[in-house]
């Protein structure tokens, strides 16, 4: 029951199992605890795959570069020293964010556009959501690139096709909004962890663009989207609490027009999301 009540103890190293296949977050977490601990710890994923590995590998990466030493022996086994420290970094630069980054991509792939996104893009850290580039690309969406700005002169003819999503799930909202526009089926699949983020990504999903007309089958694990010629317009669509479903309801907004409740809950990862979506188009953007 709420609220939980944490009663302070010592944490122990030694031998940790834990499930990779619902999502990578339990796996970082221990990433960074366990140096800090006095004995050793030998990590250990189970499960039938390990889902979302670049964002582990991302972990692994800020922790080298503060110091902390890590062997992985194996793709599933990780030995850690305990008693390390972490060594304070004097210059480190935060890369910009693909996954956030991926809604005004897809948005200007979408509609006339001429937008450009500044910020750190150097890829020096590995981003799983670093994959929507390829993704738009392969769809037939054509960017400008440099190590501080990504151009895009939208719109573009886009094309389906299959995808799997596995590693990057964050992207599965946009993604099917972009699906819904292109020619020929999309079919995004290795998502059945989606069902456990902020919603159930794959059936709240498809309970909304029911909503305006789209056509979209769900398996387990895939969303499969077939394109209509048209959409339902300014449709009141709900983002369950979700906010990458909030953001991605926006954007289809652009492109044909939609309301979306609960906007607020963008705040948890993009507090300035609406504020940003005005920006590029002030008078297609409401907020009340």
């Amino acid at each position: 029951s709420v609220p939980i009540k944490i009663k302070g103890s010592k944490l122990h190293g030694g031998r940790i199992e834990i499930d990779g296949s619902l999502s990578s977050q339990f796996i970082s977490a221990l990433l960074i605890a366990c140096p800090l601990l006095e004995e050793d710890t030998q990590l250990i994923i189970t499960g039938r795959k390990i889902v979302s590995i670049e964002y582990i590998k991302m972990t692994q990466q800020v922790l080298k570069s503060s110091g902390v030493r890590i062997r992985q022996g194996s793709p599933r086994l990780f030995l850690i020293k305990g008693c390390q420290q972490f060594k304070g970094l004097k210059n480190f630069i935060v890369p910009s964010d693909y996954g956030l980054a991926a809604f005004f991509m897809a948005a200007a792939a979408l509609i006339p556009s001429d937008v450009v996104l500044t910020g750190s893009l150097n890829n020096n850290f590995i981003q799983a959501d670093g994959e929507i580039y390829g993704l738009l690309h392969k769809m037939g969406a054509r960017f400008q690139k440099t190590t501080r700005a990504i151009r895009i002169q939208g719109p573009f003819k886009l094309k389906g096709g299959n995808f799997s999503l596995k590693n990057c799930p964050d992207l599965v909202p946009i993604m099917t909004v972009v699906a819904l526009f292109a020619r020929g089926t999309t079919r995004l699949y290795d998502i059945q962890h989606v069902r456990s983020k902020e919603s159930d990504r794959i059936s709240d999903l498809r309970t909304e663009f029911l909503k305006i007309g789209a056509k979209i089958d769900e398996t387990t694990n895939a969303l499969i989207i077939h394109p209509q010629k048209n959409y339902e317009q300014d449709v009141l669509l709900d983002p369950h609490h979700d906010h990458r479903l909030a953001m991605a309801f926006s954007i289809l907004g652009l492109k044909i027009g939609a309301v979306v409740q609960d906007i607020e809950c963008t705040s948890k990862s993009y507090p300035k999301f609406v504020c940003d979506l005005k920006s590029l188009n002030p008078q297609a953007v409401s907020h009340s």
